[in-house]
């Protein structure tokens, strides 16, 4: 089972930001308005904080971005895609990727 504890703390902070990275992207993909916009937000909020399933990695990531968010904290502090980094920042290609893409499924998306 995959824990917090086999990241570094850099690999972890990015598992934290990538529910909010998807949610930007979304966002980005079908831009429309404010609402929109902040509906898309708190869609990635929920997703982070409450997991679709009881595994390990996925109530560490919740328990981490829900003190985050209590502490007024922005998960996505320090990040800036840039062109060059972007496309492969959040490859799947790493196996522990591929083991956590596996808990998602289409509800957890929150989408109709």
């Amino acid at each position: 089972m995959t824990t917090k504890s086999d990241f570094s703390d850099e690999e972890w902070s990015r598992i934290i930001r990538a529910p909010f990275v998807a949610g930007l992207a979304i966002t980005l993909a079908d831009p429309g308005g404010p609402f929109e916009t902040a509906k898309e937000s708190m869609a990635a909020l929920k997703s982070a904080t409450n997991p679709p399933s009881r595994e390990q990695l996925l109530a560490d990531v919740a328990l981490d971005v829900q003190a985050m968010v209590q502490q007024r904290h922005n998960p996505l502090q320090g990040y800036k895609p840039s062109h060059s980094e972007a496309p492969h920042e959040y490859q799947r290609d790493d196996s522990r990727a591929r083991h956590v893409s596996g808990s998602f499924d289409d509800s957890t998306l929150n989408r109709p």
